[in-house]
């Protein structure tokens, strides 16, 4: 009688922690909603109502938004640079790349929550400047802090309040990419297929909920995030998303086999575009190393170089979001070359702006990267091989696919992000792309072997020493044991 009391007493703790996860994913849609409003009304500003003012709006090019004017261009980047300067320098405060906020909910139990407000503006600015980041790894944070401070208040413990985090985070990631699967595949799955941070209550502790139960509490999280931008941006406008890259023509299942003859060919082109991104990568971490002391001069070099190369190529600037949308469209016009420019630009931008302190999310301008050179490898094929010899948009779907998981090693949660963006018929490419790619990058980075048993024990143990008071702040300490 005594275990079935506790067997019911736990099922009742699940399910009120589920109709909390709903709650939770519902308040952290409402607060990418709201943010991701001010983004746009903010880019709107800066790079639409004022330029038309002044009478230097140019047209919208395929490589992105350009304005017609050099100096107003470099201007309001360098501007951008001063107020990111100045900001990161009173407060020390910026967005972690995505993979950092996971391990963090994954290994102390929440996220920091006691600067969100600072963390926002952070996140917002670079945005609104005209930054080649995302706002994924921004918005993720913030969410993951209220969430956490939630927990907190509620007076969650340990998994319960990691738990939180996660459902928020999973609602932030399915509202931002419209993409429900990545949310919850995202937080569940593990880099190198185990090789993460282990994922475990600390010692003598059964967790609250196993790794399906979680999956359920992150869907209930994304559901009431999903429901809740909807109900939001019918009433008040919309937010975009990732573009969905229909079909051009109507493939039989022969001419999708078809098309697997240049297979090899696009998945190589993808792992080359992951490698270039870490040339660039490394190249840009390199300066911002030299100028680590001097954040306002690498900011405002960033802002120059965002100001000149996004005026003479548009793809230089912002996310890349909704410049695909012009690239779908666009891509047959265009020579090979120039859209291998694109994206390559892209790519350079966006580590010029996380690494020279224009803080901000890599994976929306990677997909745009990718997305560029999948429709110029397209166009060389056909130019070879005669006009139509392989679907621009499945070339797209391989290159992405195979990019995202050279770079990710995550192939499941590349699949969910990406599933949404193509056709049905597109998935068993998206799957063998992402899972071939990813070996190959998990081959070639000779990495350590996972953590031994006591180093997770070591880490669990750390880890439930950290209470409420600790958590409440951004540089959270480990107690001794």
């Amino acid at each position: 009688m005594w275990g079935l009391a506790m067997r019911l007493k736990k099922a009742e703790k699940i399910v009120l922690f589920g109709i909390l996860s709903f709650i939770m994913g519902a308040a952290a849609g409402s607060v990418v909603w709201m943010l991701l409003r001010i983004m746009d009304k903010g880019i709107e500003l800066l790079w639409e109502r004022i330029p038309e003012m002044l009478g230097i709006l140019s047209q919208t090019a395929v490589g992105g938004d350009a304005c017609g004017s050099l100096v107003y261009d470099i201007g309001v980047c360098l501007a951008g640079g001063v107020l990111i300067g100045l900001w990161q320098k009173k407060h020390s405060v910026s967005p972690e790349p995505l993979e950092v906020v996971i391990e963090k909910i994954k290994s102390e139990k929440g996220y920091p929550y006691n600067k969100v407000h600072i963390l926002t503006v952070s996140a917002l600015l670079p945005l609104i400047f005209g930054g080649a980041v995302g706002p994924e790894a921004g918005l993720a944070g913030v969410v993951a802090g209220l969430c956490t401070l939630i927990g907190d208040r509620l007076k969650y413990k340990g998994d319960a309040v990691r738990n939180a985090a996660g459902a928020g985070l999973a609602a932030t990631l399915g509202v931002v990419f419209a993409a429900p699967l990545f949310g919850i595949a995202g937080n569940l799955e593990e880099k190198d297929w185990g090789r993460g941070r282990a994922y475990a209550p600390a010692e003598g502790r059964e967790p609250i909920l196993s790794k399906g139960g979680r999956a359920v509490i992150y869907g209930l999280a994304v559901a009431g995030a999903m429901l809740t931008v909807k109900g939001l941006s019918s009433l008040l406008g919309g937010m975009n998303g990732l573009p969905r890259f229909s079909g051009q023509r109507t493939l039989s299942f022969t001419g999708m086999i078809l098309q697997w003859k240049w297979g090899l060919l696009l998945i190589a082109a993808g792992i080359l575009t992951a490698m270039l991104f870490i040339v660039f990568n490394k190249l840009t971490r390199a300066v911002g190393t030299v100028l680590s002391r001097h954040g306002m001069i690498s900011c405002l070099i960033a802002g120059l170089l965002l100001g000149i190369v996004g005026h003479f190529c548009g793809s230089g600037r912002f996310s890349g979001e909704t410049q695909m949308t012009a690239l779908i469209s666009s891509w047959p016009g265009f020579a090979a070359g120039t859209i291998l420019v694109f994206g390559v630009v892209k790519l350079l931008m966006v580590n010029v702006s996380v690494n020279l302190g224009w803080k901000g999310g890599t994976i929306f301008p990677m997909i745009y990267s990718a997305a560029a050179v999948g429709f110029a490898v397209a166009a060389l094929i056909g130019a070879a091989a005669g006009t139509g010899a392989v679907e621009g948009n499945f070339a797209v779907a391989v290159v992405s696919a195979s990019m995202l998981g050279f770079l990710m090693r995550k192939p499941v949660t590349v699949v969910a992000v990406l599933l949404l963006c193509f056709p049905v018929t597109f998935l068993p490419a998206l799957i063998i792309a992402a899972f071939i790619s990813a070996m190959f990058g998990k081959f070639l980075s000779h990495e350590k072997q996972p953590p031994s048993e006591d180093d997770c024990r070591r880490d669990s143990g750390g880890r439930d020493k950290i209470g409420r008071r600790q958590r409440n702040g951004y540089g959270m300490k480990m107690t001794k044991e």
